[in-house]
């Protein structure tokens, strides 16, 4: 699954928070799997997660995947975490990784997010 790529753990959350470790560990999954799909093997995939202090002063915990492949296009970052979107790369036939997949994968992200106090 991790795929031909070069992974690098670029920060780690000092801390603890209370989470649902099955449905993390299946976004997080989610998110890596993207991100081989959008890469070339050989490409760095960095990963990470940090706290973050938001207006209301409360700790925010985020996880985070960044690659070097196609980003999301900017017509599509409103739409790319609703079931079945797969975004402009895949319906124009432009993405060179093109993989065929249903568009439910940033929908499940976005589910899961939310159940822990935060938007995807």
């Amino acid at each position: 699954m991790l795929g031909d790529r070069r992974w690098q753990l670029v920060q780690i959350a000092e801390g603890t928070a209370q989470l649902d470790a099955q449905r993390i560990t299946q976004a997080i999954l989610q998110l890596a799997t993207n991100a081989v799909e959008y890469t070339a093997p050989g490409d760095r995939i960095g990963m990470g997660s940090n706290f973050e202090v938001t207006e209301e002063c409360e700790h925010v915990l985020r996880f985070w995947i960044h690659h070097a492949g196609p980003g999301i296009a900017a017509a599509d970052v409103t739409s790319i975490f609703e079931r079945f979107e797969r975004g402009e790369g895949h319906r124009s036939g432009s993405n060179p990784h093109e993989r065929a997949g249903a568009g439910l994968g940033l929908a499940i992200v976005r589910t899961i997010a939310p159940a822990h106090n935060e938007a995807a």
